[in-house]
């Protein structure tokens, strides 16, 4: 009975240890403020980038950014990806669509909350999905096996 207690005890006391660790943690939240000094006197601004990318999400990145610098902050664009066609949402919910396919450079300087959404070309939408593919080519050949055999 005793041996329960201290178990009991000692759990308690070692999860509102863990507890309290996390809760000292600083943890990077996003504020309502369109624009953020860091330590460093430099000016931030949060963007969104969503779609076929490394790493999706929600980044910090200097004022002035341009596309190119998010798309390097989430990892770069997957292969696969739509870059002729590059939608920018800002808050104001306008949303403009940007090629950077050939570029090399991009005026295009981001706003605060801008979204950046990067789509998946469907070439690759269908080969990464090939399983679907390969299960219907196999359903007509199986089908024209069939017939073929009928007719013999």
């Amino acid at each position: 009975m005793i041996n329960i207690k201290k178990i009991a005890l000692l759990t308690i006391f070692t999860t509102m240890t863990f507890c309290q660790a996390i809760s000292n943690q600083q943890v990077n939240k996003i504020s309502g403020e369109q624009y953020i000094t860091g330590d460093d006197g430099i000016v931030y601004i949060y963007i969104n980038i969503w779609g076929h990318v490394e790493r999706t999400g929600s980044y910090l990145v200097y004022d002035g950014a341009n596309l190119f610098n998010a798309l390097s902050v989430a990892g770069g664009p997957k292969n696969g990806a739509n870059l002729k066609n590059i939608g920018i949402k800002s808050q104001n919910e306008e949303t403009i669509f940007i090629n950077i396919e050939n570029q090399k450079k991009i005026d295009y300087k981001l706003k605060p909350y801008d979204t950046i959404i990067v789509n998946e070309k469907l070439g690759s939408k269908m080969l990464s999905r090939s399983s679907i593919v390969s299960a219907i080519l196999q359903l007509i050949n199986l089908i024209y096996t069939i017939d073929r055999l009928d007719n013999d």
